[in-house]
């Protein structure tokens, strides 16, 4: 007997399920949802402009204003960013792209140029001390037109990673003015210095602290003397 009010219950809830003001809001629901998704997906596709990418043409030795109102018809924009020396191109031809021929893009993307000026004078590009290794830096100026010396190599952890620019045996800083008649070389890291211990090495590192030779060897040293001694090197080689 105590079953039949339970069974009356169940269906009692499942004719107030079915009534029409249910079902047409559950209807309702099922349709906004669809919506906002059919909407998520179309403005997605809008915000992205997909199926809209530009191929980058190549713009080398083409003059600024040509290749301004070139890009504009395309939708993108053009900014420069430097300048080179080449003697054998006309003046504000353009000598460094930052998107490659061939590559694709959105509209509106702003594509980075370097123009060619005969004026001899170029500033060291930003981006490559501590930023780049040796072949990309090299690259990098020479398309400036500068002319490269050997590198010289210092102690360092990454191998052929620049860490200083000079100009005529004296180090520049990125933005400096130099003329491109002045030889450049690059300073490198040699690759033979060790990671040092950031907090968050392995446990071998406290059992190391632990060893008295290590105690021993820096209580008679110490790291200020040592620091020293690796600057006075590093001073020596430059």
């Amino acid at each position: 007997m105590a079953l039949i009010p339970s069974i009356m219950n169940i269906k009692e809830f499942f004719r107030k399920l079915i009534r029409p003001v249910v079902m047409f809001n559950c209807l309702g629901m099922i349709l906004v949802t669809l919506l906002l998704g059919i909407g998520v997906y179309f403005g997605l596709d809008l915000y992205t402009n997909h199926g809209d990418d530009i191929e980058m043409p190549d713009l080398y030795g083409v003059n600024l204003d040509v290749a301004t109102k070139k890009m504009e018809a395309l939708g993108l924009r053009l900014e420069v960013i430097g300048k080179a020396c080449r003697s054998q191109m006309p003046e504000n031809a353009i000598v460094m792209q930052s998107v490659a021929k061939g590559g694709f893009v959105k509209k509106g993307r702003v594509i980075e140029v370097h123009i060619n000026t005969l004026n001899p004078i170029v500033k060291i590009p930003e981006g490559v001390v501590g930023n780049c290794p040796r072949l990309e830096a090299e690259a990098i100026l020479t398309n400036l037109g500068f002319q490269l010396t050997p590198p010289e190599y210092v102690v360092g952890e990454t191998r052929d990673w620049v860490l200083q620019i000079k100009a005529a045996g004296k180090v520049v800083k990125p933005g400096t003015p130099v003329s491109v008649k002045t030889p450049i070389t690059i300073v490198l890291s040699d690759g033979t210095t060790q990671e040092t211990y950031n907090g968050s090495d392995s446990i071998y590192y406290d059992a190391f602290m632990d060893e008295p030779e290590y105690n021993t060897y820096h209580e008679e040293v110490g790291y200020e003397e040592a620091e020293t001694e690796a600057h006075v090197v590093e001073h020596e080689e430059e």
